[in-house]
């Protein structure tokens, strides 16, 4: 069974990844950086960027200080599977190893993540930072949210 569940979680996080992967790969080739396609006026566009740190590009360019952050956080998810219990964990667990994955491949292979989703004033993110950080929101409400509701 646990062989299984790693294999459903590590399936849904590849397909996550492919999905993030084609997206910049799309963009890569048919924009230049800085290039923006605007879908809503002031709320939502397709803008062409790269960051060479992290979130809100903190940590610029250091791209193996996070590269082995990175790892880490994998490492750390992959324990976790073992005892996650619940499928709404465990997807949780795909979102945030998917994510992870989507710009950990993009600091390996241009020492910069490809950022490309703007929404009004926010900094520009990418699908594998959703993936992120939507599995961290559903991994607090399972292991902190709901375990609080359980004991009263």
């Amino acid at each position: 069974m646990k062989n299984n569940k790693r294999f459903l979680i590590y399936g849904f996080a590849i397909l996550l990844l492919i999905i993030d992967l084609i997206v910049k790969l799309f963009l890569k080739n048919n924009m230049e950086l800085g290039d923006e396609i605007i879908l809503i006026p002031n709320l939502f566009s397709i803008y062409y960027v790269e960051n060479s740190g992290a979130a809100f590009s903190i940590l610029q360019n250091k791209t193996i200080f996070l590269i082995i952050v990175s790892l880490f956080c994998l490492v750390f998810l992959d324990r976790m599977i073992v005892s996650s219990n619940s499928k709404l964990e465990n997807i949780s667990i795909s979102l945030i190893i998917g994510g992870l994955f989507g710009n950990l491949v993009d600091r390996m292979l241009y020492s910069r993540v490809i950022d490309y989703i703007s929404i009004m004033e926010f900094p520009v993110f990418n699908l594998a930072d959703s993936f992120i950080v939507i599995g961290v929101i559903i991994f607090i409400y399972c292991n902190i949210i709901k375990k609080d509701d359980v004991k009263e």
